[in-house]
This record gives C-alpha cells, sequence and structure tokens, in this order.
C-alpha cells in the first residue's frame, strides 16, 4: 500500500521508479491498473507515463491494454509504442480502429505501416477502413504500401 501512494510522489524520477516496481512485483489488482490507467494518460512527465503503459502492457490483459492505447494515442512521445502495440492485440484492438484509420494519414511513415497493419490483425471487423489502406498502396514507402497489401488480405481473409 505505501508503495502505491509514491505513485503520487512530486517527484516524476521515484514515481517512474514505484510504477517500474509494481510491474515487477507480479500482476496488479484491477484497482492499480486503473491508477497506472490515469497516470499513463495524464501524468507531466513522459517517462512516467512510458513506464505506466508499459506495466498495463505486461500485465493488464488485452481489454485494459486496448484502453490504454486508445487513451494514449494522442501522446506523441508514446504514439509509435502505442501504435505497435496494438498491432500485437489482433481483434481486441477494435476500439482503437478509428484512431488507426486516422494513423493511416500521419506524416510519419511508421505510423502509417503499423496503423495499417494494426487494422489487418483486428480482421474482418475493419473491412470500413479498407478504402483508406488502399491509398497506401501509393505510398511513397515500401514497407507502408506492403503492410497495406498485408491488411487488406487479412480483413479480406484471402
Amino acid at each position: 500500500p505505501r508503495l502505491i501512494t509514491m505513485i503520487e510522489h512530486e517527484d516524476a524520477e521515484v514515481r517512474a521508479a514505484v510504477i517500474f516496481a509494481v510491474g515487477r512485483i507480479g500482476t496488479p489488482p484491477a484497482t492499480i491498473l486503473d491508477t497506472l490507467h490515469e497516470v499513463a494518460q495524464s501524468d507531466s512527465s513522459p517517462k512516467v507515463k512510458k513506464e505506466a503503459f508499459l506495466v498495463i502492457k505486461q500485465t493488464g490483459g488485452k481489454e485494459r491494454q486496448a484502453r490504454a492505447c486508445v487513451a494514449c494515442l494522442d501522446d506523441a512521445q508514446l504514439q509509435q509504442m502505442v501504435i505497435t502495440t496494438l498491432t500485437e492485440l489482433g481483434p481486441a484492438a477494435e476500439p482503437a480502429k478509428a484512431r488507426l484509420i486516422e494513423g493511416l494519414k500521419d506524416k510519419d511513415l511508421y505510423i502509417r505501416m503499423y496503423s495499417a497493419e494494426a487494422l489487418g490483425n483486428i480482421g474482418p471487423v475493419a473491412a470500413d477502413a479498407v478504402p483508406a489502406i488502399k491509398k497506401l498502396l501509393k505510398d511513397d514507402s515500401e514497407y507502408v504500401r506492403k503492410a497495406a497489401q498485408e491488411s487488406i488480405k487479412k480483413i479480406r481473409q484471402k
């Protein structure tokens, strides 16, 4: 319990270390994961946010991970890590579908590529994303084009 109260410590280094420790102790209870979700979304320190997100990713289960991803997608410092996490969640990433479709238009080629990959891994439920993904077939990046091709195949399951 004392360790958990330290998540609110004024020093960001202490908060990050506490969150790291919480993640190493084992699977935290839901109440602590809820607190970490709030921290990942709103802490002033990028390091603290990242640690909270990583603990959720490692211990939170796919549904909780997807919720944390959606909540953290606007954070430029976490965005690439969040989107790559969404590629690992498969159909559980569906709550992020609209945001992933937005990511297909991002200037960063990795965001476009991983957004396409995550949508493909969601599967047929992401069929409404196919028109946006098709636009990536003409992308300047070969990696993005390949991700778009694979994504369309997975969504159409061909």
